[in-house]
């Protein structure tokens, strides 16, 4: 479908909570060539990490620069929420190439703000994915669960709180902003799955989206919980199959939108809905 997008997730991180290290294994680059778009994140934002500092994050960040010519014909998104770390990546791609058509900002810290303003009108055709967190400063960013919404709140109070964090959007930046409810941030379980249950009624403010669930633990929290137990491994495979239920519904039933990212680590789900025609 032309508007759905997929997008590799490239954790170049020792912590990641799901494949932190897997950079540094052999035919790494070769797996990203069958998405669309590649996320770059050098700094891992689950809860039980520490935040790191700009230099670290651009000194991980360095491997990237070391193989951007796997990677001309990409759109690149970096997933950060430390704006000197951005303006130093996009400044250094321009150097290395890549129009501003191919830029893309992914902000966890769920913050609209100046640095976000400067960022949509220095790099004119770039986009901005921004994201439901109730962090109250980008500084508290990893720790999202530590601000999370009301315990007690129904399917559509849970959706209309969601939408109300996305309108702070200026009207003359909106075409080029991708909302993400950011599953699994400032959100638990029970309010995660009522989004994806309701993600329909959740899309109606906007014709840009991203969804990302993959290896997110409250699918394995589920799992095991209503399927089966066994071991992080076991679950983190398990989970996968209700990632790929989840999508092969919203991928059918997005005609709506004008652009659908699908944030995803594993390579092969790309190709396998590609090779059934879901995408």
């Amino acid at each position: 479908m032309d508007n759905v997008l997929s997008m590799g997730v490239m954790n170049i991180t020792p912590n990641s909570f799901s494949d932190g290290g897997s950079y540094l294994k052999e035919n790494f680059l070769q797996s990203f060539h069958s998405f669309e778009i590649i996320d770059v994140g050098a700094e891992s934002t689950a809860p039980m990490n520490e935040a790191i500092s700009e230099d670290l994050e651009k000194e991980r960040l360095e491997f990237f620069f070391r193989n951007t010519e796997s990677f001309q014909n990409k759109v690149i998104s970096l997933d950060s929420y430390k704006p000197d770390v951005v303006f130093w990546f996009f400044e250094s791609l321009e150097k290395c190439g890549f129009k501003t058509s191919q830029f893309i900002w992914n902000d966890v810290s769920g913050q609209w703000d100046d640095p976000v303003e400067k960022f949509l009108r220095d790099y004119k055709e770039s986009r901005f994915i921004f994201c439901h967190s109730l962090v109250p400063s980008r500084e508290e960013s990893t720790r999202h669960m530590h601000y999370l919404m009301e315990e007690e709140l129904s399917s559509f109070e849970i959706v209309t709180k969601v939408q109300d964090h996305f309108k702070v959007v200026k009207e003359d930046l909106m075409g080029r902003v991708v909302f993400d409810p950011c599953f699994g941030f400032s959100k638990n379980a029970h309010q995660s799955f009522e989004l994806m249950k309701n993600w329909k009624n959740l899309v109606q403010i906007h014709e840009h989206w991203l969804f990302g669930i993959s290896k997110k633990s409250f699918l394995r929290s589920w799992w095991q919980e209503n399927i089966q137990n066994g071991s992080k491994e076991f679950l983190l495979e398990k989970s996968e199959y209700l990632h790929l239920l989840w999508l092969q519904r919203v991928i059918g039933e997005s005609h709506g939108l004008k652009s659908l990212v699908l944030r995803v680590h594993d390579h092969s789900l790309i190709s396998l809905l590609k090779s059934f025609s879901v995408i």
